[in-house]
């Protein structure tokens, strides 16, 4: 057993040492036969590497300086022309892809009902008109004749308040002259007995022969004067009574006077109340006629709108309006694109954090070729494409699979776009865009 053990140990030794004898002359033969293929290979893999960097800096220049995405578009103003009043089309000036400028006539409608609109409302503004020079005219009527009612009352009113004062007088004259009157009267009376007592005794003394005839006639002559003297007296009563009657008539016939002043400045004032009533008729006839102008300028631009004007420079598309066609009120009628032109890139929210307004843009499109076209970033979109959509996704309904979302940037074009390609443009082309960031 322990001779096996050693002889087996001692095998393999031999067989060792046989080997390492039989292959010590095998590394100068490596070195001669197989260096110069390792150096070589060396050289090879280093010239491939060499050439895929200079071919492939290019490259990745640009994948590191550039942000792409082909999922962007042309787009633009497309305005919607549609017919503002119902009506039937007259006539239809425009064909499809034609090119129209700000006010070109595209369409009209028959005008016929709006040009009756307009001559009625261009009567009632006449008539509204008249009605408001009928009511200057009253105002102006009513002023003249309150002012000379006014005046000529308030003169009448003065004139009556004098005639008063003045009959007023003229009536204690009148009662003084009576009291005058009155007293002559009994200084008369007392003469005239006095004589008459005279005359009677002078009488008898005279038949008796007391006194002479002469003294007689004397005593006569006096009682003679001054029964002369109380009629006169009596008269004078009766003149002077007959006078206050006249006087307090002519006083009544003033204070009837000042009634009557006073009541004609009652009516002056009453004349310059209607002035307000009228004055308020005139403002209402004015805004009648504000009205009337409203209503006309409203039937002439509905008239206006018989002809249906390019609201801005482009072309026609979508043309839908034939000549006969009723239509409606907002009812479209055809479509005019816009020169002005931009690119919508929707780029991925992770593309934008080196994005930023006013890059360099390089764009091709596809229906162009190769050609390539520049712009510049100008906005971004408020919101994503997904929250705009109709039906915006709720995250908040326990389902949650995060998607990334893509944000619109808003890209225009240089302004030395050639015009040509400008021209081919429309929106809706498909673009790819790349946006350079470094």
């Amino acid at each position: 057993m322990q001779e096996s053990l050693t002889k087996t140990d001692k095998e393999p030794d031999m067989a060792g040492t046989n080997g390492l004898h039989c292959n010590l002359a095998e590394p100068a033969v490596i070195a001669k036969n197989g260096g110069g293929k390792k150096i070589w290979f060396v050289l090879l893999i280093s010239a491939v590497i060499a050439f895929a960097a200079i071919v492939g800096y290019p490259f990745a220049m640009n994948l590191l300086s550039y942000i792409e995405t082909d999922n962007a578009y042309i787009t633009g103003h497309i305005h919607t022309v549609g017919a503002r009043i119902a009506g039937t089309v007259g006539s239809v000036v425009v064909n499809d892809n034609q090119l129209v400028k700000t006010g070109d006539l595209l369409a009209t409608l028959d005008d016929r009902d709006e040009i009756v609109e307009v001559r009625k409302a261009e009567a009632h503004l006449a008539k509204a008109q008249k009605d408001v020079s009928v009511a200057k005219n009253i105002v102006v009527l009513a002023s003249s004749n309150a002012h000379y009612a006014d005046k000529t009352a308030s003169a009448s009113m003065v004139s009556a308040t004098h005639s008063i004062a003045r009959e007023e007088h003229v009536v204690r004259g009148a009662e003084v002259g009576i009291s005058l009157a009155k007293q002559l009267l009994v200084q008369r009376e007392a003469e005239l007995r006095k004589t008459e007592l005279d005359l009677h005794r002078y009488t008898a003394l005279e038949k008796a022969g007391a006194v002479a005839t002469e003294n007689l006639d004397t005593v006569r002559r006096d009682y003679d004067v001054a029964l002369a003297a109380k009629k006169s007296a009596a008269n004078a009563l009766e003149q002077a009574e007959t006078k206050m009657q006249e006087a307090r008539s002519q006083l009544e016939v003033a204070k009837a006077q000042y009634i009557s002043a006073k009541a004609s400045g009652d009516q002056a004032q009453a004349a310059n109340q209607q002035i307000g009533v009228n004055t308020k008729q005139k403002i209402s006839q004015e805004s009648s006629v504000q009205e009337a102008l409203v209503d006309l300028d409203n039937a002439k631009l509905k008239l206006s709108y018989t002809r249906i004007l390019a609201p801005i420079t482009g072309r026609i598309g979508r043309k839908t309006v034939e000549v006969g066609q009723r239509v409606q009120t907002g009812s479209p009628l055809m479509a005019i694109v816009s020169d002005e032109k931009w690119v919508v890139a929707n780029y991925k929210e992770t593309q934008l954090r080196d994005i930023r307004i006013g890059q360099e843009v390089k764009f091709t499109v596809d229906a162009l070729g190769d050609h390539e076209f520049t712009g510049r970033v100008d906005s971004f979109s408020p919101a994503s494409g997904a929250a705009f959509a109709l039906l915006p996704p709720d995250n908040a309904t326990g389902n949650f699979t995060k998607i990334v979302q893509r944000v619109p940037v808003k890209i225009i074009l240089d302004a030395n776009t050639p015009e040509s390609y400008k021209e081919r443009m429309t929106p809706g082309m498909s673009c790819f865009v790349k946006v350079k960031v470094h």
